[in-house]
Protein backbone atom coordinates (compact mmCIF):
# COMPACT_ATOMS: atom_id res chain seq x y z
CA UNK A 1 0.00 0.00 0.00
CA UNK A 2 1.37 3.40 -0.98
CA UNK A 3 2.18 6.04 1.59
CA UNK A 4 -0.28 8.87 2.13
CA UNK A 5 0.31 12.42 3.29
CA UNK A 6 -1.23 13.07 6.69
CA UNK A 7 -1.57 16.72 5.79
CA UNK A 8 -2.32 16.26 2.11
CA UNK A 9 -5.10 18.01 0.21
CA UNK A 10 -7.46 15.04 0.63
CA UNK A 11 -6.60 14.12 4.22
CA UNK A 12 -9.80 13.32 6.10
CA UNK A 13 -11.69 12.63 2.85
CA UNK A 14 -13.43 9.42 1.76
CA UNK A 15 -14.27 8.74 -1.89
CA UNK A 16 -16.58 5.80 -2.65
CA UNK A 17 -16.97 4.60 -6.22
CA UNK A 18 -19.35 2.18 -7.88
CA UNK A 19 -17.60 -0.44 -10.02
CA UNK A 20 -19.52 -1.34 -13.18
CA UNK A 21 -20.14 1.54 -15.55
CA UNK A 22 -18.30 3.91 -13.23
CA UNK A 23 -14.82 2.67 -12.33
CA UNK A 24 -14.70 -0.33 -14.65
CA UNK A 25 -15.48 -0.50 -18.37
CA UNK A 26 -15.66 -3.84 -20.19
CA UNK A 27 -13.85 -5.56 -17.35
CA UNK A 28 -10.94 -3.14 -17.06
CA UNK A 29 -10.11 0.04 -15.16
CA UNK A 30 -9.05 2.88 -17.47
CA UNK A 31 -5.45 3.84 -16.69
CA UNK A 32 -6.54 7.44 -16.21
CA UNK A 33 -8.65 6.29 -13.24
CA UNK A 34 -5.78 4.33 -11.70
CA UNK A 35 -3.44 7.31 -11.91
CA UNK A 36 -6.00 9.72 -10.45
CA UNK A 37 -6.84 7.39 -7.56
CA UNK A 38 -3.12 7.08 -6.83
CA UNK A 39 -2.84 10.87 -6.64
CA UNK A 40 -5.93 11.05 -4.44
CA UNK A 41 -4.63 8.52 -1.92
CA UNK A 42 -1.10 9.93 -1.96
CA UNK A 43 -2.64 13.26 -0.94
CA UNK A 44 -4.19 11.59 2.11
CA UNK A 45 -7.54 10.49 0.69
CA UNK A 46 -9.28 7.20 1.44
CA UNK A 47 -10.62 5.38 -1.62
CA UNK A 48 -13.30 2.69 -1.30
CA UNK A 49 -15.50 0.65 -3.59
CA UNK A 50 -19.29 0.85 -3.23
CA UNK A 51 -20.72 -1.99 -5.28
CA UNK A 52 -23.46 -4.55 -5.57
CA UNK A 53 -20.82 -7.12 -6.37
CA UNK A 54 -19.80 -9.90 -4.01
CA UNK A 55 -16.61 -10.01 -1.93
CA UNK A 56 -15.14 -12.51 -4.38
CA UNK A 57 -15.98 -10.41 -7.42
CA UNK A 58 -14.90 -7.03 -6.01
CA UNK A 59 -11.61 -8.22 -4.55
CA UNK A 60 -9.49 -7.98 -7.70
CA UNK A 61 -10.71 -4.48 -8.47
CA UNK A 62 -9.89 -3.40 -4.93
CA UNK A 63 -6.29 -4.41 -5.63
CA UNK A 64 -6.14 -2.97 -9.15
CA UNK A 65 -7.68 0.36 -8.15
CA UNK A 66 -5.51 0.87 -5.10
CA UNK A 67 -8.28 0.74 -2.48
CA UNK A 68 -6.75 1.78 0.86
CA UNK A 69 -9.64 1.40 3.30
CA UNK A 70 -12.63 -0.90 3.86
CA UNK A 71 -15.23 -1.02 1.08
CA UNK A 72 -18.95 -1.51 0.56
CA UNK A 73 -20.12 -4.72 -1.16
CA UNK A 74 -23.51 -6.37 -1.78
CA UNK A 75 -25.04 -2.87 -2.12
CA UNK A 76 -24.20 -2.14 1.50
CA UNK A 77 -25.15 -5.41 3.18
CA UNK A 78 -21.49 -6.02 3.99
CA UNK A 79 -18.67 -3.63 4.81
CA UNK A 80 -15.46 -5.46 3.95
CA UNK A 81 -11.80 -4.87 4.76
CA UNK A 82 -9.91 -6.50 1.88
CA UNK A 83 -6.53 -5.85 3.51
CA UNK A 84 -7.51 -7.74 6.67
CA UNK A 85 -9.81 -10.12 4.73
CA UNK A 86 -12.70 -9.72 7.15
CA UNK A 87 -16.08 -7.99 7.34
CA UNK A 88 -16.73 -4.87 9.39
CA UNK A 89 -20.45 -5.58 9.39
CA UNK A 90 -22.89 -7.96 7.75
CA UNK A 91 -26.66 -7.83 7.28
CA UNK A 92 -28.63 -10.94 6.34
CA UNK A 93 -32.00 -11.57 4.72
CA UNK A 94 -34.67 -12.73 7.18
CA UNK A 95 -35.45 -16.44 7.08
CA UNK A 96 -39.09 -15.62 6.42
CA UNK A 97 -38.24 -14.15 3.03
CA UNK A 98 -36.59 -17.30 1.71
CA UNK A 99 -39.88 -19.05 1.03
CA UNK A 100 -40.76 -16.75 -1.85
CA UNK A 101 -37.93 -18.10 -4.00
CA UNK A 102 -39.47 -21.48 -5.04
CA UNK A 103 -42.71 -19.83 -6.30
CA UNK A 104 -40.69 -17.27 -8.27
CA UNK A 105 -38.61 -20.05 -9.83
CA UNK A 106 -41.76 -21.97 -10.76
CA UNK A 107 -43.42 -18.89 -12.27
CA UNK A 108 -40.26 -17.78 -14.15
CA UNK A 109 -38.30 -20.94 -15.06
CA UNK A 110 -36.16 -19.06 -17.60
CA UNK A 111 -34.78 -16.57 -15.06
CA UNK A 112 -31.47 -17.37 -13.40
CA UNK A 113 -31.42 -17.38 -9.60
CA UNK A 114 -28.30 -16.79 -7.49
CA UNK A 115 -28.20 -16.90 -3.69
CA UNK A 116 -25.25 -14.98 -2.27
CA UNK A 117 -24.05 -16.03 1.16
CA UNK A 118 -20.98 -14.04 2.16
CA UNK A 119 -18.08 -15.52 0.21
CA UNK A 120 -20.17 -18.27 -1.42
CA UNK A 121 -22.43 -17.97 -4.45
CA UNK A 122 -25.07 -20.67 -4.90
CA UNK A 123 -26.90 -21.02 -8.22
CA UNK A 124 -30.42 -22.39 -7.83
CA UNK A 125 -31.44 -22.01 -11.47
CA UNK A 126 -28.56 -22.19 -13.93
CA UNK A 127 -29.30 -20.29 -17.15
CA UNK A 128 -27.24 -18.66 -19.93
CA UNK A 129 -27.78 -15.32 -18.17
CA UNK A 130 -26.17 -16.71 -15.02
CA UNK A 131 -23.29 -18.03 -17.12
CA UNK A 132 -22.81 -14.55 -18.61
CA UNK A 133 -22.80 -13.01 -15.14
CA UNK A 134 -20.30 -15.54 -13.81
CA UNK A 135 -17.96 -15.09 -16.77
CA UNK A 136 -18.14 -11.28 -16.63
CA UNK A 137 -17.42 -11.08 -12.91
CA UNK A 138 -14.97 -14.03 -12.94
CA UNK A 139 -16.53 -15.70 -9.91
CA UNK A 140 -16.80 -19.28 -8.71
CA UNK A 141 -20.22 -20.79 -8.11
CA UNK A 142 -21.80 -23.76 -6.37
CA UNK A 143 -24.81 -25.34 -8.10
CA UNK A 144 -27.44 -26.20 -5.50
CA UNK A 145 -31.16 -26.60 -4.93
CA UNK A 146 -33.31 -24.64 -2.51
CA UNK A 147 -33.26 -27.29 0.23
CA UNK A 148 -29.45 -27.28 0.25
CA UNK A 149 -29.17 -23.54 0.91
CA UNK A 150 -32.32 -22.80 2.91
CA UNK A 151 -30.44 -22.93 6.22
CA UNK A 152 -27.54 -20.80 4.97
CA UNK A 153 -27.10 -17.15 5.93
CA UNK A 154 -28.29 -15.23 2.84
CA UNK A 155 -26.85 -11.82 1.97
CA UNK A 156 -28.93 -11.25 -1.17
CA UNK A 157 -30.69 -13.03 -4.03
CA UNK A 158 -29.95 -12.02 -7.62
CA UNK A 159 -32.29 -12.76 -10.51
CA UNK A 160 -30.60 -12.67 -13.93
CA UNK A 161 -32.51 -12.33 -17.18
CA UNK A 162 -31.65 -11.37 -20.72
CA UNK A 163 -34.94 -11.10 -22.58
CA UNK A 164 -36.22 -7.51 -22.89
CA UNK A 165 -39.26 -6.90 -20.74
CA UNK A 166 -38.71 -9.91 -18.53
CA UNK A 167 -37.48 -7.77 -15.63
CA UNK A 168 -40.67 -5.70 -15.78
CA UNK A 169 -42.73 -8.90 -15.61
CA UNK A 170 -40.75 -10.14 -12.61
CA UNK A 171 -41.09 -6.77 -10.90
CA UNK A 172 -44.86 -6.76 -11.46
CA UNK A 173 -45.05 -10.22 -9.88
CA UNK A 174 -42.86 -9.38 -6.88
CA UNK A 175 -43.94 -5.83 -6.09
CA UNK A 176 -47.29 -6.76 -4.45
CA UNK A 177 -45.57 -9.13 -2.02
CA UNK A 178 -45.70 -7.89 1.55
CA UNK A 179 -42.23 -8.75 2.78
CA UNK A 180 -40.79 -7.95 6.18
CA UNK A 181 -37.13 -7.08 6.57
CA UNK A 182 -36.24 -6.96 2.86
CA UNK A 183 -37.08 -5.34 -0.47
CA UNK A 184 -36.55 -5.75 -4.23
CA UNK A 185 -34.08 -3.58 -6.13
CA UNK A 186 -33.28 -3.16 -9.83
CA UNK A 187 -29.47 -3.07 -10.08
CA UNK A 188 -29.02 -3.26 -13.87
CA UNK A 189 -31.14 -3.65 -16.98
CA UNK A 190 -30.86 -7.42 -16.59
CA UNK A 191 -30.53 -7.84 -12.79
CA UNK A 192 -33.17 -7.71 -10.07
CA UNK A 193 -32.22 -8.32 -6.44
CA UNK A 194 -33.76 -9.13 -3.09
CA UNK A 195 -31.83 -7.37 -0.35
CA UNK A 196 -32.15 -6.49 3.33
CA UNK A 197 -34.42 -3.71 4.53
CA UNK A 198 -32.45 -0.63 5.50
CA UNK A 199 -29.51 -1.74 3.39
CA UNK A 200 -28.25 0.60 0.68
CA UNK A 201 -24.97 2.00 -0.52
CA UNK A 202 -25.92 5.32 1.06
CA UNK A 203 -26.57 3.88 4.51
CA UNK A 204 -23.32 1.95 4.20
CA UNK A 205 -21.37 5.09 3.25
CA UNK A 206 -22.58 6.83 6.41
CA UNK A 207 -21.72 3.77 8.47
CA UNK A 208 -18.25 3.47 6.94
CA UNK A 209 -17.54 7.18 7.36
CA UNK A 210 -18.46 6.93 11.02
CA UNK A 211 -16.13 3.99 11.56
CA UNK A 212 -13.30 5.87 9.83
CA UNK A 213 -14.05 9.13 11.64
CA UNK A 214 -14.73 11.01 8.40
CA UNK A 215 -16.94 14.10 8.56
CA UNK A 216 -20.10 13.81 6.39
CA UNK A 217 -19.09 16.86 4.35
CA UNK A 218 -15.82 15.14 3.45
CA UNK A 219 -17.48 12.08 1.91
CA UNK A 220 -17.57 11.89 -1.89
CA UNK A 221 -19.35 9.41 -4.16
CA UNK A 222 -19.71 8.57 -7.83
CA UNK A 223 -22.08 6.15 -9.55
CA UNK A 224 -24.07 5.51 -12.70
CA UNK A 225 -27.34 3.72 -11.91
CA UNK A 226 -30.49 3.58 -9.78
CA UNK A 227 -28.86 1.53 -7.02
CA UNK A 228 -26.39 4.42 -6.61
CA UNK A 229 -29.07 7.00 -5.78
CA UNK A 230 -28.83 6.60 -1.99
CA UNK A 231 -25.03 6.69 -2.24
CA UNK A 232 -25.16 9.94 -4.19
CA UNK A 233 -27.65 11.48 -1.78
CA UNK A 234 -25.65 10.45 1.30
CA UNK A 235 -22.34 11.94 0.15
CA UNK A 236 -21.15 15.42 1.00
CA UNK A 237 -20.29 15.94 -2.68
CA UNK A 238 -21.44 13.61 -5.43
CA UNK A 239 -21.28 12.82 -9.11
CA UNK A 240 -23.12 10.75 -11.69
CA UNK A 241 -21.40 9.44 -14.82
CA UNK A 242 -22.77 11.12 -17.95
CA UNK A 243 -24.30 7.83 -19.13
CA UNK A 244 -26.51 7.54 -16.03
CA UNK A 245 -30.29 7.69 -16.64
CA UNK A 246 -31.20 11.30 -17.42
CA UNK A 247 -33.53 11.73 -14.46
CA UNK A 248 -30.74 10.95 -11.99
CA UNK A 249 -28.36 13.77 -12.87
CA UNK A 250 -30.29 16.39 -10.90
CA UNK A 251 -29.59 14.40 -7.71
CA UNK A 252 -25.82 14.85 -7.94
CA UNK A 253 -23.59 17.88 -7.55
CA UNK A 254 -21.81 17.32 -10.85
CA UNK A 255 -21.50 15.06 -13.90
CA UNK A 256 -18.39 13.18 -15.03
CA UNK A 257 -17.39 11.96 -18.46
CA UNK A 258 -18.14 8.41 -19.60
CA UNK A 259 -16.73 5.41 -17.80
CA UNK A 260 -14.58 4.54 -20.81
CA UNK A 261 -12.92 7.97 -20.74
CA UNK A 262 -12.15 7.81 -17.01
CA UNK A 263 -15.18 9.02 -15.05
CA UNK A 264 -13.57 8.53 -11.64
CA UNK A 265 -10.51 10.53 -12.71
CA UNK A 266 -12.77 13.25 -14.05
CA UNK A 267 -14.54 13.42 -10.68
CA UNK A 268 -11.25 13.56 -8.78
CA UNK A 269 -10.14 16.42 -11.03
CA UNK A 270 -13.35 18.25 -10.13
CA UNK A 271 -12.73 17.58 -6.43
CA UNK A 272 -9.22 19.01 -6.79
CA UNK A 273 -10.77 22.27 -7.96
CA UNK A 274 -13.39 22.22 -5.19
CA UNK A 275 -11.51 21.12 -2.06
Amino acid sequence: MQKTKKGGRFAGCLLASDIDGTLVSAGRIPERNVEAIRRFTQEGGLFALATGRSIQSARRYAALAGVNCPSIVFNGAIGYDFAADKPLWRESLPDGAKGIIPPIMERFPDIGVEVHSGKNLYVLNHTPDVDAHVVYEEIEIIDADFAQVEKEDWTKVLFAMGRPGRLAELHAYCEPMHLTGCYFLKTADCYYELTCEGVSKGAALKRLAGLLDIAPARTFAIGDYYNDVELIQAAGYSCFVETAPAELHKLADCTACSCEKGAVADFIDKLSQTI
